[in-house]
């Protein structure tokens, strides 16, 4: 939020919410005055360890619930733009021939997890994942939205797949 004059005491309700919140843009985060993507976005991705047994599941949950509501929506922005950009007819998950939407929106969550190498390699490269792929990466959307004190706001990106209309 840049330096501005809030009115206080406001004899309008409505005039003072628009003036306190009038500089927040969702998804971005704002420090000193410039706004920024979350910074730390792939070191909290780091947290996740796929080969791992729990997957750092607990890890990952606890470092998004002490991140604060701003922060924490700015991570889900960021993570739902990432998901989207993946969203191609080559980064799905085939079940009897057919794309399964849900299984390769969750194999777009597991190729976030695997870190930044991994998500910018199915970007260049899109391909297809097994018969396993998307097994675990639900547990990713909901634990962004569990980590919230209170209802995130709405995200401004459509993660579902076939909907990033540059490939579909």
């Amino acid at each position: 939020v840049s330096d501005r004059t809030i009115p206080f005491p406001q004899d309008d309700p409505d005039g003072w919410v628009e003036a306190v919140t009038s500089g927040l843009v969702p998804g971005v985060y704002v420090a000193d005055g410039v706004s920024t993507e979350l910074e730390n976005f792939w070191d909290l991705i780091g947290l996740i360890e796929p080969d791992r047994e729990d997957l750092g599941l607990n890890d990952f949950a606890e470092a998004l619930s002490a991140l604060g509501y701003w922060k924490l929506n700015a991570f889900r922005d960021t993570f739902w733009r990432y998901l989207r950009e993946l969203d191609h007819p080559g980064n799905t998950v085939r079940m009897g021939g057919f794309v399964s939407a849900d299984a390769s929106l969750y194999y777009r969550c597991e190729i976030i997890a695997r870190g930044k190498e991994s998500y910018e390699s199915h970007l260049a490269d899109p391909r297809e994942g097994d018969a396993d792929a998307g097994s675990w990466g639900e547990a990713m959307l909901t634990i962004i939205d569990d980590a919230a004190i209170k209802p995130l706001m709405d995200p401004s990106v459509d993660i579902e797949t076939g909907h990033n209309t540059e490939h579909w």
